[in-house]
């Protein structure tokens, strides 16, 4: 598919007027396929204190087009949202003779990846969880009463005020009003259901409602672990195949950080069949009544506390790291010294807790003999998934320690990673009896 916004010009320090109003775009603030986003002053403000708005710039279409309907179904369908407190102000459009101008509210906190990943603002806090979450679902639910279904509901479209306590659905771009559709494969792949996905020779025509349910669960595993419970909801992914197995002892297992309630809620949302799977309604009445999202057990917050440091303070490059699940299990301190791989640990790739990529940490022998750095970290990418989690299950059942790590890059693969540094803090976690039993 053609990237349409790759051919905009750059708009930094062009200026719009409508009525009143008058801006110049100061800087690019996001891009995606049909699209840029720019910052943008208004100048009848204080230059000390500007009066700002992001403007997202579009090709304008040819009349009577396909691309120019779909342009305007999205104005429209914005415009008559307005009034919602948790869906971006559509101000004014601004047409030019060759571009469209939708100017919107800002959102100085980014979208939704900036507190989950960077500021890191709902790990471990419910409140955050509950209140962010149901004005999610309060914005959708209003979407759906005036027969509009998002059908593009991830991170990246969902905004956050500075201090991250507000949340804004934007981009209406693939909204439709088709509540029953046959368009497959509509959306960005990690958050589609997988009756949107369809599978060969089984194509039937689904419910948006409820397909925008499944998005909202997969948004909700993001917000309390920072990952991805699979790359894509079909049976081309292993992950998503263990999930279908067996559904809460999988959640569980690639969300230890997560509390069983939560598993619960998480297993309702993320129901394969599009008739049985929970509606809004029935999900808001879940989010309040869940008494905690995490797991609250001390040891192991303060465990994860201290990997990740040590982890973020041994890795070679600026890739960010953090631990975000812990399944160790101790050997008596009698055998660390002679353990050739004290560790057996599993790397996810990013935001895909279901891709698995194994590794171990070579203590210092007494003799000096090591085939590895003494104290490094090694992986091993060219470890499957499938066989992966067999080795994971394997190693528990021998009584072995296992790591569990998250290494997240935004829009980038796996890179191998080998951590040089000596994980002297990581062994201090074993004395000072942090590690799980």
């Amino acid at each position: 598919m053609t990237v349409l916004s790759s051919i905009l010009p750059d708009f930094i320090g062009h200026t719009l007027e409508a009525a009143a109003l008058q801006l110049q775009l100061t800087r690019r603030i996001g891009t995606g396929a049909y699209g840029a986003v720019y910052l943008a002053h208004s100048l009848a403000s204080s230059s000390t204190r500007p009066e700002v708005y992001a403007v997202k710039c579009m090709l304008k279409f040819e009349p009577g087009s396909e691309l120019e309907a779909m342009q305007r179904r999205e104005i429209a369908y914005h415009r008559s949202l307005n009034y919602h407190p948790n869906i971006t102000n559509l101000h004014c459009v601004i047409e030019e003779q060759y571009y469209t101008f939708l100017v919107m509210d800002y959102c100085a906190g980014g979208d939704l990846f900036a507190p989950v990943i960077d500021r890191q603002s709902f790990s471990g806090d419910d409140g955050r969880i509950k209140s962010g979450f149901v004005q999610l679902l309060n914005a959708v639910e209003a979407c759906h009463q005036q027969g509009i279904f998002h059908r593009d509901l991830k991170p990246e479209n969902i905004l956050c005020s500075s201090d991250d306590t507000q949340l804004y659905l934007s981009d209406f771009g693939l909204a439709t009003q088709t509540e029953i559709s046959s368009s497959f494969r509509c959306g960005s792949s990690f958050y589609m259901s997988p009756e949107c996905i369809g599978t060969a020779g089984h194509m039937s025509p689904y419910s948006t409602r409820k397909s925008d349910v499944w998005s909202l669960g997969v948004i909700l595993v993001n917000m309390l672990s920072g990952r991805n419970p699979w790359r894509i909801a079909s049976a081309e992914d292993d992950g998503y195949c263990m999930y279908l197995d067996d559904t809460e002892d999988f959640l569980g297992q690639i969300l230890p950080m997560v509390s069983s309630e939560a598993i619960h809620v998480l297993a309702r949302i993320s129901d394969p069949n599009p008739i049985t799977r929970v509606s809004i309604a029935e999900l808001r009445q879940l989010i309040i009544s869940t008494s905690t999202f995490f797991s609250h057990d001390e040891e192991y917050a303060e465990g994860l506390r201290l990997l990740t440091e040590t982890f973020s303070n041994s890795i070679e490059d600026e890739t960010s790291v953090s631990v975000l699940g812990l399944d160790i299990r101790t050997p008596n301190s009698d055998d660390i010294a002679s353990t050739d791989a004290i560790i057996s640990f599993y790397i996810h790739t990013p935001m895909v807790a279901s891709e698995l990529i194994s590794g171990a940490y070579f203590p210092p022998t007494s003799d000096g003999n090591c085939d590895y750095q003494s104290g490094a970290l090694v992986v091993y990418p060219d470890q499957s998934p499938t066989s992966a989690h067999s080795a994971l299950a394997s190693v528990k059942r021998e009584g072995e320690m296992i790591l569990e790590e998250s290494e997240y890059t935004r829009g980038g693969g796996f890179r191998e990673a080998k951590f040089t540094r000596t994980i002297h803090k990581f062994m201090d976690v074993f004395h000072k009896g942090i590690a799980r039993s």
